[in-house]
């Protein structure tokens, strides 16, 4: 049975607790190896929820460096990476391995839910970003040149091959972009799968 490692980066956020709810909640609960917290958070009851292990990063908690600690800590054959800020939906995670299983790729990047009860500049941030990769953007899967480390699953071999994200990024700001370069640079191409989606609801709330 295929089994899946989730990441998920993390610096003091207030929505933690959402994204982790809503892995508890996934149909292909069996599948999900552990989940991940990486970087630097108030460690709550959360920490002692099913599966959960939290990885605290006191040297540069940036999101590259903690999602490539959680890749080496991760044990699975595949590894899925989500924010802090983000909800996955129930069936995310089957999702993805029905589709890793039946298009035979080592990568793949999900849907996007934009919610419109956010702040103005939240929403401004989701529309620029993900537009094209939201959930309702196509109705069958196509591959695609990037993808978004907030919804990522990509074979821990092939993640390691290249690398992992550059740890140049000292924030979020293209480290997802330049994986995809040298992922697809190798040979290898990204399905793009709407239906596997997460909600984001990002901080943003000026536009600095």
């Amino acid at each position: 049975m295929t089994k899946v490692s989730i990441i998920i980066p993390t610096y003091h956020s207030s929505s933690l607790v959402e994204t982790l709810r809503g892995l508890q909640s996934q149909s292909a609960w069996h599948a999900i190896e552990e989940i991940l917290v990486v970087g630097a958070q108030e460690l709550g009851a959360w920490g002692e929820w099913p599966k959960v292990r939290y990885i605290s990063v006191e040297d540069r908690p940036t999101p590259a460096r903690n999602r490539n600690i959680g890749a080496r800590e991760g044990e699975s054959e595949w590894l899925c990476f989500t924010d802090a800020d983000c909800v996955p939906q129930p069936n995310w995670v089957a999702t993805f391995m029905a589709y890793a299983e039946r298009w035979q790729v080592p990568a793949l990047t999900g849907g996007v839910i934009i919610p419109l009860d956010v702040p103005y500049w939240a929403l401004c941030d989701n529309l620029l970003a993900f537009s094209d990769y939201r959930a309702t953007a196509l109705s069958t899967p196509t591959f695609v040149p990037y993808g978004a480390s907030l919804n990522f699953c990509i074979r821990r071999d092939i993640f390691f091959q290249l690398g992992g994200f550059s740890e140049s990024f000292n924030t979020a700001a293209g480290e997802d972009w330049e994986l995809s370069e040298r992922l697809r640079a190798d040979g290898n191409r990204i399905l793009f799968v709407p239906e596997a989606a997460v909600e984001h609801r990002p901080r943003r709330d000026r536009f600095s």
